[in-house]
């Protein structure tokens, strides 16, 4: 198999994922008609979470650290990503609570 090197900045996925948990938990400012948005379309909204972080494991799954230094940043970024999608899995999960009345 080939391997392709490449230079990996998680900042990346870091920075999606604090604005995606901020902005639909209202943690940041915006207009009115975008929380509307947010709460109308809430479901959706953490199902593509879910499907992100599962693109996001997919490919750092398939990443190897060039040197075993790297080895741990590469595991903890997987864990960031990891608890990312428990949190919108678990954000799903209340809103089938409510939805059942609970």
């Amino acid at each position: 198999m080939t391997s392709i090197p490449v230079k990996f900045d998680p900042d990346c996925i870091f920075a999606s994922i604090e604005l995606w948990r901020q902005s639909i938990d209202f943690k940041i400012a915006m207009r009115d008609g975008l929380k509307i948005h947010l709460m109308e379309n809430r479901r959706s909204i953490l199902e593509g979470y879910v499907r992100a972080a599962g693109i996001w494991l997919s490919m750092l799954g398939a990443m190897q650290p060039g040197d075993l230094g790297a080895e741990a940043e590469l595991r903890s970024v997987r864990a960031e990503v990891e608890d990312f999608a428990a949190w919108a899995e678990s954000e799903l999960s209340a809103l089938d609570d409510l939805a059942q009345g609970n």
